[in-house]
């Protein structure tokens, strides 16, 4: 491969890693389908405080722009529970399906279909 022809072909991977960096999920729908639910965490909110957790579509979808992806070693390691989840579903510009739970402590999981997992840290979310 000529200098030429690596350079362009370099470019195009930058502009593709930069494009899925900034919309790495595609979001073309999403539903908000739970809110306030409890699931034991790491902070463990109280069980009364988690009911006010209820983030909005235009939240959620904010959110998960501006959330990083990791893997799920990172997502373990330095992810917050707060015991706080949402639930919904989204589906993807390719038209593919895959449901969703956010916790207010700033992570949140994508299960695919074919139930392939994909991890994400962000900002915690006040309730």
């Amino acid at each position: 491969m000529g200098p030429r022809i690596y350079g362009v072909v370099c470019a195009m991977l930058l502009v593709a890693s930069a494009t899925a960096a900034t919309d790495p999920l595609a979001v073309q729908n999403l539903t908000v389908l739970e809110t306030g639910q409890y699931r034991a965490g790491e902070i463990n909110m109280p069980v009364e405080i988690c009911p006010k957790f209820r983030p909005t579509v235009r939240q959620v979808t904010n959110w998960l722009r501006q959330a990083r992806e990791v893997d799920k070693m990172k997502y373990y390691a330095e992810g917050t529970w707060s015991g706080c989840r949402a639930v919904g579903e989204l589906t993807l510009r390719d038209g593919s399906r895959h449901r969703w739970y956010l916790d207010a402590g700033g992570i949140a999981m994508i299960e695919q279909e074919g139930g392939a997992l994909r991890y994400f840290i962000g900002e915690a979310l006040i309730l």
